[in-house]
């Protein structure tokens, strides 16, 4: 209690120098990475872009990342109206909505779930799980790879044994790597760098970008492919204030966000292919599975998502699977 009681303190000093204006909405908002990450980069651009239509109505103020608000709380934080967005991998909250691992573990792009009815069914459950609004899902395109310090085996099956490496990952991760045989390790993304110095981790999954952002390319020397799960990022309003913005603010913020969608799209999947040159260039070598190995490599990952949402509440995921995950 003394715990929550100290981070709801520290996020309040935190967001304290943020100083209301009187004619437009106010909304104060936190990213789950480092600012000199590419990804808050975009939020940062997707901010500027927000407040340039928002004048006069509405204006959005960064208060920071990890060092305003440790990044596993941020989802807290936003339900709790401690801050107004967030922008951050929704698997990072998946423990109190497991339905949103629908957007990592599918294999569709934010617009088609948009058109065929599957957002707002995502976004209804999050209402009322989260107490927030998703007004974007943001950064779409690059995929994700286990970047690894040695070179794997493969067990008979075609599959990469990764038995004995202790790898960093999200909670979306955990099931996958256990199935590869890997021991899972949470880890926020800015203590990688260290884990993987002092041999705490011997890899990690993370998204085709922002390897180098962290100089994780440092430690790393094999990148298993094929590619899996979406890029999950999401823009969350608390729901509390998204409700107290005038129409004209929510109107403006939605068209902006849902025009970034694929803004951010196009952007990052041009990064995606520069990054993974580059990481070549400086000797990180792909470790390609056979193509019926990599079929199944893929498969595992995502049913291993779907599998993890029905077991901890079955309610929705035979509604949302068809939305999110084409065969």
């Amino acid at each position: 209690m003394k715990a929550k009681f100290a981070l709801a303190l520290g996020i309040a000093a935190a967001l304290a120098g943020v100083a209301p204006a009187k004619a437009e909405d106010q909304i104060r908002a936190i990213s789950a990475f480092t600012k000199q990450t590419g990804f808050t980069q975009s939020f940062l651009r997707f901010i500027d872009k927000a407040n340039a239509a928002g004048k006069g109505t509405y204006q959005i103020q960064f208060v920071g990342g990890p060092e305003a608000v440790p990044t596993f709380e941020q989802a807290k934080a936003v339900r709790s109206g401690v801050a107004d967005m967030g922008y951050t991998p929704s698997s990072y909250y998946a423990g109190e909505m497991a339905e949103i691992e629908a957007l990592v573990g599918g294999n569709a792009a934010p617009w088609e779930a948009r058109a065929n009815g599957g957002f707002d069914m995502i976004n209804d459950i999050h209402k009322k799980k989260m107490n927030a609004h998703i007004l974007a899902w943001v950064e779409y395109g690059p995929r994700f790879n286990f970047y690894l310090k040695n070179q794997p085996k493969t067990r008979p099956d075609g599959l990469p044994d990764l038995t004995g490496m202790k790898l960093r990952g999200a909670p979306a991760y955990r099931e996958f790597m256990a199935a590869l045989g890997g021991t899972f390790v949470n880890m926020a993304a800015p203590e990688v760098y260290t884990g993987l110095e002092r041999g705490t981790v011997d890899g990690f999954a993370w998204p085709q970008v922002g390897v180098m952002d962290y100089g994780w390319d440092k430690f790393v020397k094999y990148k298993l492919m094929p590619t899996f799960f979406n890029l999950d990022i999401v823009v969350n309003v608390n729901l509390d204030t998204w409700k107290k913005l005038s129409q004209a603010s929510r109107d403006k913020l939605q068209a902006t966000a849902i025009a970034w969608e694929k803004e951010s799209a196009e952007f990052w999947t041009k990064e995606a292919a520069k990054e993974q040159a580059e990481l070549a260039k400086r000797g990180v070598q792909d470790f390609t599975l056979a193509p019926a190995a990599g079929k199944a490599y893929v498969k595992l990952a995502s049913d291993s998502v779907w599998a993890r949402m029905k077991g901890r509440d079955p309610t929705n995921v035979e509604a949302l699977k068809p939305k999110f995950y084409k065969q």
